[in-house]
């Protein structure tokens, strides 16, 4: 269990679980604030430690995504009708619109590394990337750090129930988002379709 790794090896088990293992982000970090509250670890470096490892983890996804957006396109493209203008086309729908779902994508379980594939396949420049999703992981840690040293001994219960809450919202929030990004495209549809037949 990864928690058995947090109270094993510390910081350097909230890092390892928190880098890529496939269990619930918001559950470690809850606990790790439940353990700064028994004075087990201490703030900063639990920050530190957590922080690196969800950025880092988003960003081998990002360097997964650019990598498979390559060898993808080169193999498969032609067949797919996937080319090079499509993936810019991509790229400027995600500078443009897919920006906030990095940050929020730490937000919904299980979302993190699938924004951070969405962001490298798009090829997204990465300095965009960085500025928009470390903030987003560091807000991430440093809120479920807080929420387990404030629940102390209760941290399991309400770590549940912030979980689907949380969730529930983010998805609310993406579903605006798609919401309106189809609105605007099939404005755009309409007017080249006038402009086509005008």
């Amino acid at each position: 269990m990864p928690l058995d790794w947090i109270c094993k090896y510390g910081y350097y088990g909230l890092f390892g679980a928190l880098l890529g293992i496939p269990f619930p982000g918001e559950t470690l970090l809850t606990f790790a604030g439940y353990l700064v509250f028994k004075g087990d670890l201490e703030l900063v470096p639990a920050f530190v430690a957590g922080a690196a490892g969800s950025i880092l983890g988003i960003t081998l996804s990002y360097a997964i995504g650019r990598l498979l957006s390559t060898q993808l396109a080169r193999r498969w493209g032609p067949k797919i009708g996937l080319t090079g203008k499509s993936l810019r086309h991509g790229r400027r729908w995600f500078e443009r619109w897919g920006r906030a779902s990095l940050a929020l994508g730490f937000f919904i379980p299980g979302m993190r590394d699938v924004v951070g594939v969405s962001a490298g396949a798009t090829r997204l420049r990465y300095p965009v990337f960085a500025l928009i999703a470390y903030p987003g992981g560091a807000l991430w840690v440093i809120c479920y750090l807080a929420v387990g040293y404030w629940l102390g001994e209760r941290w399991v219960y309400a770590s549940r129930a912030i979980g689907r809450g949380v969730e529930a919202a983010a998805s609310l929030a993406f579903g605006l988002l798609a919401a309106y990004v189809l609105w605007r495209l099939a404005r755009r549809w309409q007017r080249r379709a006038r402009h086509h037949h005008a």
